[in-house]
C-alpha cells in the first residue's frame, strides 16, 4: 500500500476559504437583513440567548478578512503567507479573549483545557507554516513576520471593539 499524505496546495487552500468565507459572509448579511435590531420592542424574551441584527457586524468583519486571504492566495504566494498568518491570529485571539474572562470568572479547569488544546493548535499551525523551505521558497524575513503578527493582533482588537461597541447593550 502506498502511503498517501493529504496535501493541500495554496490554490486549493485559497479556493476553500474563498468559498467558505463568501457562504458564511451570504449568511451573516442574510441575518443582519431578517433578524430584528437589539433596540426594537421588548418581547418578554430573555435577551441574552438571542440574535439580534447587531451580533453580525463582527463576523461579517472576520469573513471579509478570509475572503481577502483566499483572493490574495490565488495571486501573490508571500501576501498569501502573511495574510494567512493575520488570520489565523486574528481567528484564535478572537477565541481566546473570552475564554480568559471566563477562567478568571471562575470556570478554571474546563477552560484550561480549551486553553490549552487551543494554543496547542496555533503552535502547531505555525510550526506547520514556519518551516524552513516554505520561509525560503517566499522569501518572507523577520519585516513580514512582525507585520504579520501585528496586524493580526490589531485586527483581532478590530474584532472585540466592534464586538463591545456594537453588540453588547
Amino acid at each position: 500500500m502506498k502511503n498517501r499524505k493529504l496535501h493541500f496546495s495554496g490554490q486549493k487552500i485559497s479556493r476553500i476559504e474563498i468559498i467558505l468565507a463568501i457562504l458564511l459572509l451570504i449568511r451573516e448579511i442574510y441575518q443582519f437583513f431578517t433578524l430584528r435590531s437589539i433596540y426594537g420592542p421588548f418581547n418578554g424574551l430573555i435577551r441574552e440567548f438571542e440574535k439580534y441584527k447587531e451580533n453580525t457586524y463582527s463576523p461579517i468583519f472576520m469573513w471579509i478578512i478570509i475572503l481577502i486571504t483566499g483572493i490574495l492566495g490565488l495571486k501573490v504566494k508571500k501576501r498569501f503567507w502573511i495574510w494567512n498568518q493575520i488570520s489565523l491570529l486574528m481567528i484564535f485571539l478572537s477565541m481566546i479573549f473570552p475564554l480568559i474572562y471566563i477562567y478568571f470568572s471562575g470556570w478554571r479547569i474546563p477552560v484550561l483545557i480549551i486553553l490549552i488544546i487551543l494554543i496547542g493548535l496555533l503552535i502547531y499551525i505555525q510550526i506547520l507554516m514556519n518551516n524552513k523551505n516554505l520561509i525560503d521558497k517566499y522569501a518572507i524575513g523577520l519585516k513580514d513576520k512582525i507585520f504579520a503578527v501585528s496586524v493580526g493582533a490589531i485586527f483581532a482588537i478590530i474584532y472585540w471593539l466592534i464586538k463591545i461597541f456594537f453588540e453588547m447593550e
